[in-house]
């Protein structure tokens, strides 16, 4: 996602990277001190409205990165695995992942999500 959005502010700045490079430093700076963390890969990676749209990236680094965190988690080794394979039923939308109300709720569910997201934000 952060490289698209790099493309189309240097494709918008017509590839002058003096322009381009200081606005691409802070989006580095952002992204790899607070958004990029394993954390936060697992979660982009297992957002069904994200996961299932045709334009999904499957990116190597967050799938790497989420893998990284399910082996962090503080399980034993055979829940690990099970959670490993889980994830490749998830993605090829078996057994429940593929039920016609389970592929309905994917966008609506996002929708919820940041509704939810503004509402508490507003108690912050």
């Amino acid at each position: 996602v952060m490289d698209r959005a790099k493309e189309a502010i240097r494709d918008n700045l017509k590839g002058k990277r003096k322009l381009y490079m200081p606005i691409w430093k802070i989006i580095d700076e952002r992204w790899f001190g607070q958004l990029h963390c394993l954390l936060h890969a697992t979660a982009y990676y297992l957002n069904p409205a994200i996961r299932f749209l045709p334009t999904f990236k499957n990116d190597r680094e967050v799938e790497y990165d989420m893998l990284d965190c399910i082996d962090g988690l503080k399980i034993d080794y055979t829940e690990q695995d099970v959670v490993h394979m889980s994830i490749n039923i998830y993605g090829t939308c078996y057994g429940n992942m593929g039920r016609d109300t389970t592929i309905r709720c994917r966008t609506p569910l996002h929708l919820g999500i940041r509704k939810l997201d503004f509402i508490l934000s507003t108690f912050r």
